[in-house]
């Protein structure tokens, strides 16, 4: 008799530390498999799904997005600047895509009539002195002080002087 009931201890005490392997990640389900039936592997099956489904969600919205290609045409009939009966042209846009190319459409008119300036037009007309531009390829802090001592000019510290304000 007490073989048998330490023989029935032993295997249940097996039991219970397959079941805690088993939630705890460190032995597969298939391993044990009359224990599968385990309300708390049904219930940790169910969740499982649940997570892996949420998982899947996430790492969809995390994908980047590919990027499209704006027919402006159609972006302007989308937009009632302009109607046009051709259907066949037209892609999907999401709000925010049909936003960004709007705004690249204005920016292109503005261009056009001259009230912005092209990245080629700006660098044209904008003035750097050289020593600016030797200052920018500089890599030693002391030579940044030079040049800058050379530009501006000598600081002055004055400490005697107080301060008005």
């Amino acid at each position: 008799r007490k073989v048998n009931r330490r023989i029935e201890e032993r295997e249940l005490w097996e039991i219970e530390r397959e079941k805690k392997l088993i939630l705890g990640g460190r032995m597969g389900l298939e391993e044990a498999p009359y224990i599968a039936d385990h309300p708390v592997f049904t219930v940790s099956k169910m969740a499982n799904v649940i997570l892996e489904e949420k998982k899947q969600a996430v790492e969809e919205k995390l994908k980047p997005k590919m990027n499209k290609t704006v027919d402006y045409d159609q972006m302007r009939s989308e937009t009632g600047l302009e109607r046009e009966d051709d259907q066949d042209s037209m892609i999907e846009l999401d709000a925010e895509e049909l936003e960004r190319a709007r705004k690249l459409w204005e920016i292109e008119q503005k261009i056009e009539e001259g009230q912005i300036f092209t990245q080629e037009q700006y660098e044209k007309i904008k003035y750097e002195a050289p020593l600016v531009k030797k200052l920018r390829s500089v890599e030693s802090l002391a030579e940044m002080y030079q040049l800058a001592e050379e530009i501006v000019g000598p600081v002055v510290h004055n400490k005697n002087k107080k301060r008005q304000g």
